[in-house]
């Protein structure tokens, strides 16, 4: 969903990120510099600088921004939300673009926030000894929607390489193919892999809404910075949120949302079967540790877990019987 600030169109999680940092600021000193040298702490993949001018670095990672626009940062308040949403938007495009375009190779590539605010995108292509200069005006909410359908097309086709596929039979447990444990050992390690990180990209997602959804009376209660208090907080009740992060939360869990408990029962399935391989006892040891990060997820959060994440583990805990069906094997 796309969030206007400014005079720019950003992600909502370019929105609730710059929020996040717009209410902590802390940025020492006075100038540029100083901005310019918060984002490279936060941003430590990235190389930023003041030099607008296309081609002019090395490497695929450059970020230049007008000084103009980093002294409206300095000195507004509302320039540093819209210029912060931005540059995350940025470099979540700078992150996903890919090097490899057909024949050419891109060598060095770069971003550019010019003094009107507006965004251009440069990059040096090469293929054997011909190398292609190209810059742009970059739409970056146009970018970033572009992204996000090719991780949706793309997680599209892995979940349906992933889709167990059951044969008919007389017997009365169902015989399956499950294509995670029939992976080579390399492939369920790249698996691994891409579960890892799609997850620490989500959960640093859902921390951002859950701190955006606190704002100052997660500051008031100390736990801006999270932890087991900030869940037990959340738990408690004692809290309003505004009515964007309610739906983004609402859409979240829901029954096809990322949150929800058919995609969280399958995520958690899926990396057992990944790290256990066709292996049976392998797998009610994926199971047992599944039980205990609940356990200890319920101590996080201070209380009973709410229903939906009860009902995630009976699903999980059904994909496992279905499993261990298919080898033979009856579990109580």
């Amino acid at each position: 969903m796309a969030v206007k600030v400014g005079d720019s169109w950003v992600s909502q999680e370019a929105y609730n990120y710059a929020k996040i940092r717009v209410d902590n600021a802390q940025t020492q000193g006075s100038g540029a510099d100083s901005i310019l040298d918060d984002l490279s702490k936060q941003y430590k993949d990235m190389n930023f600088s003041t030099n607008t001018q296309p081609f002019s670095s090395g490497g695929t990672n450059n970020i230049a921004i007008s000084p103009s626009i980093l002294r409206k940062m300095q000195e507004d308040p509302d320039a540093r939300m819209e210029y912060e949403a931005l540059i995350y938007d940025c470099v979540q495009v700078m992150k996903n673009e890919p090097l490899q375009h057909g024949e050419f190779t891109t060598v060095a590539r770069g971003m550019i926030i010019n003094a009107d605010g507006t965004c251009g995108g440069w990059s040096i292509s090469q293929c054997g000894k011909e190398k292609k200069k190209t810059y742009k005006k970059v739409d970056v909410k146009e970018q970033q929607e572009r992204i996000k359908k090719q991780k949706e097309k793309k997680a599209e086709e892995e979940k349906a390489k992933k889709t167990d596929t059951y044969e008919k039979s007389d017997s009365t447990a169902p015989k399956a193919t499950y294509s995670v444990t029939k992976m080579s050992a390399e492939d369920r390690a790249r698996l691994v892999q891409q579960l890892k990180a799609d997850e620490e990209a989500r959960q640093q997602s859902l921390t951002n809404l859950v701190r955006n959804m606190l704002g100052k009376q997660a500051k008031a209660y100390g736990i801006a910075k999270g932890g087991d208090a900030m869940w037990k907080f959340i738990a408690s009740g004692n809290y309003t949120v505004d009515a964007a992060t309610k739906a983004q939360a609402q859409k979240d869990i829901s029954e096809d949302g990322y949150w929800g408990v058919k995609q969280t029962s399958q995520r958690l399935f899926d990396f057992a079967s990944a790290l256990a391989g066709d292996d049976v006892e392998k797998m009610k040891e994926m199971q047992a540790a599944m039980h205990k990060g609940f356990k200890l997820a319920t101590k996080s959060w201070g209380r009973k877990l709410p229903d939906i994440s009860n009902a995630t583990l009976d699903a999980a805990n059904k994909l496992f019987d279905d499993y261990y069906a298919s080898k033979g094997q009856i579990t109580e």
